[in-house]
């Protein structure tokens, strides 16, 4: 009987505190990370704001968690197509269409990730350090002939994020837009966009392959 309360007592703690962060998420997105008060994602929640603090000492420290989860999800996404496809440019293409997929599929995570930009450092380490490695593998082959992996890098990812808000806000609305993106990534890395195109569309096609 005890073990039987306890489990359920578990259950219901855990599910709490998955309640708060999709709150929060959606809140911080709606308000902006700064101006959003622990008290606001209780009330939202309908929780006592003790419950809050039985689970995070902090908002900073559900941000954390928030941040973790998030890159989590982008790596096990990336993951799925990484590994097959067939050279460093359409790597680096398939990157760009499964982060965009990942951001579109979502308006709630989406508004989220372009509130949080690369400010948080567990979501910048994740998101980073993946698309570094894949433009640091295209120089080293001979692919890319970017200067910088780093700097690369951060303009690609500035770029991303750009490319998002302005889909968040009607300012893109073309659905092709990944497509161009990723050509236009591309591009900035040194491919001739005659080359480039054709690789998008066998990216493309691999991700849609990978999504199903």
């Amino acid at each position: 009987m005890s073990e039987g309360s306890g489990t359920r007592a578990q259950r219901r703690k855990a599910a709490t505190r998955q309640r708060l962060l999709r709150v929060a998420q959606l809140e911080m997105a709606n308000r902006g990370i700064p101006a959003t008060a622990v008290l606001d994602i209780t009330e939202a929640a309908d929780v006592a704001l003790g419950t809050f603090y039985n689970h995070f000492p902090s908002k900073e420290a559900l941000l954390d968690v928030l941040a973790s989860q998030l890159a989590d999800e982008l790596s096990a996404r990336l993951e799925d197509t990484s590994s097959t496809a067939s050279d460093e440019p359409e790597a680096l293409a398939c990157f760009v269409f499964q982060v965009m997929a990942w951001f579109e599929e979502d308006n709630d995570r989406a508004a989220f990730v372009v509130e949080m930009g690369l400010r948080h450092g567990t979501l910048r380490d994740h998101f980073g350090r993946l698309l570094y490695d894949t433009v640091e593998q295209g120089i080293s082959a001979g692919r890319f002939n970017a200067a910088s992996p780093s700097v690369a890098a951060v303009t690609i990812g500035g770029a991303l994020l750009s490319v998002m808000f302005a889909r968040r806000h009607g300012i893109i609305c073309d659905d092709s837009a990944a497509r161009e993106v990723a050509t236009q990534v591309l591009c900035h890395v040194g491919i001739d966009r005659v080359e480039a195109v054709p690789i998008v569309e066998r990216a493309e096609q691999l991700c849609g392959r990978a999504r199903r």
